[in-house]
């Protein structure tokens, strides 16, 4: 973060408290796939450069109902271990199988988040492949609701970052 200079922060335009608005998909990597990470800006904010996977590789995407995305992402720690814990939790209607299948085989992995936002260009990042998510499931089913939670959580480092580069290519079911 070299090449932060202290600046006022101003309002931002619009009616940027007004709550997020992302694509009904996260986009979700696993960590084993990548062959290749770039590093963040030296303003520890920006990533400018691709993800590239493994040959053979895919991201997937991961469907999940609109309105029940959250993302926080508390700083923690104490004097000399400061740090960020992004989280992402949203909500995937139903118990079929894909998504039994999906939480089986997830659950375990490390993994890196895209999220894309339908009222901005902007795509953020979640985890590095030295400090990824890690999935967290719970699933309710009675006459009220049918749905998995599924959070992504990282542990204590980076903030939620800027991803400028191209998105992975997705399996073919996304």
């Amino acid at each position: 973060m070299a090449d932060y200079s202290k600046a006022s922060v101003a309002r931002p335009a619009g009616m940027p408290g007004a709550g997020l608005h992302p694509l009904n998909k996260l986009i979700l990597i696993d960590a084993e796939d990548i062959d290749t990470f770039p590093p963040r800006d030296a303003d520890g904010v920006n990533v400018s450069g691709d993800i590239t996977l493994k040959t053979g590789a895919k991201a997937i995407a991961i469907y999940f109902t609109p309105g029940t995305a959250e993302v926080t992402s508390p700083s923690e720690g104490d004097r000399d271990s400061e740090g960020f814990t992004p989280t992402i939790q949203i909500s995937h209607p139903g118990n079929e199988r894909d998504v039994r299948l999906f939480k089986s085989n997830w659950i375990g992995k490390n993994i890196i988040a895209l999220m894309q936002y339908c009222d901005k260009d902007t795509v953020d990042i979640f985890g590095t492949p030295c400090n990824p998510l890690r999935l967290q499931v719970g699933y309710t089913g009675n006459n009220e609701a049918n749905a998995n939670q599924l959070t992504f959580q990282q542990d204590r480092g980076l903030d939620i970052g800027i991803y400028a580069g191209a998105i992975p290519a997705l399996d073919t079911a996304s």
